[in-house]
């Protein structure tokens, strides 16, 4: 299996981390409003985006360094907004980012719209 690939599997089989292509716990996975993108999250500080590719597999098309620290949560908007997702994280931020167009190799571009600091 090439490395950029998540084949669909059975729900009680474990995959290894290796297989999300993340350095270290995953925290959150978030599908979008019509199932054909995944948003993982992780310790290793980043999200990464998934695309179906309609025969089962899934491939990495996009990998933000999204904060300073772990990545808890992710969660995409409804797609009467657009391609928008909001990350937050131990940082103390929560971030809006955006699709803002097809870079290189198929991989989606995703632009920082909004970004919060968090006071406790």
């Amino acid at each position: 299996m090439p490395a950029t690939d998540l084949k669909c599997h059975n729900p009680d089989t474990r995959l290894p981390r290796k297989e999300f292509q993340h350095e270290d716990v995953i925290h959150d996975v978030q599908f979008n409003w019509y199932g054909d993108m995944l948003a993982t999250s992780s310790s290793d500080h980043k999200v990464k985006i998934w695309r179906n590719a309609g025969d089962g597999s899934w491939s990495v098309v996009t990998e933000i360094n999204a904060h300073y620290s772990p990545v808890w949560r992710v969660s995409w908007a409804h797609p009467d907004y657009g391609a928008i997702l909001a990350t937050c994280s131990m940082d103390h931020r929560a971030t809006i980012w955006r699709m803002v167009g097809q870079g290189v190799n198929g991989f989606i571009r995703w632009g920082s719209h909004v970004q919060l600091l968090i006071k406790l």
